[in-house]
């Protein structure tokens, strides 16, 4: 059971990491299309 409890906490650190990141994830792939169009 301990190792399940841990992996959920992993998991809800997951998506609170996801959560926050994924604002940045966008930035970063609308610089790289940016990036692109522009070669």
């Amino acid at each position: 059971m301990i190792g399940h409890h841990k992996s959920r906490e992993a998991h809800l650190n997951l998506l609170c990491y996801c959560k926050i990141s994924s604002p940045v994830m966008k930035n970063l792939n609308l610089r790289q299309q940016v990036l692109q169009s522009q070669k």
